[in-house]
């Protein structure tokens, strides 16, 4: 019984062999693990492959799919997510940095308040050095 798990164990090694994992194709592509995800999470039916979840293995035929659609994905920022641009993403960081203002605008009059009861309690003013 032994003796064919480990016959059936070194048949399955050999045909996983030419099989590639996903670090494997990042290895030899030079596609970030992440993009590799998001290609196979895209379009799963382009890349051949063998087995499910962590076990999955795929076909080097898997290799030249995977530049290809390297190859027509367009690269670098999204053109809404540009410094400067126009549209609702502009929009949304500056309500994000007014939220950030006023927080920061509560913040400090807390801490004056606890600064005034400081300089009553000691009777004479408190100097505060601000690191930044």
């Amino acid at each position: 019984m032994a003796r064919r798990k480990k016959a059936r164990a070194r048949r399955a090694g050999r045909r996983t062999k030419r099989l590639l994992t996903l670090s494997a194709i990042h290895r030899k592509t030079g596609i970030a693990m992440a993009t590799l995800a998001k290609y196979v999470r895209q379009a799963s039916a382009k890349f051949p492959s063998v087995g499910r979840g962590r076990r999955r293995r795929y076909h080097p035929a898997a290799l030249s799919a995977f530049k290809q659609m390297r190859a027509q994905s367009r690269r670098g920022p999204k053109p809404g997510l540009r410094r400067g641009a126009g549209g609702a993403a502009a929009g949304r960081g500056l309500a994000r940095i007014g939220s950030q203002i006023r927080r920061l605008d509560r913040r400090s009059r807390k801490i004056e308040r606890s600064l005034k009861r400081l300089e009553r309690l000691a009777g004479k003013p408190v100097r505060l050095k601000l690191l930044r």
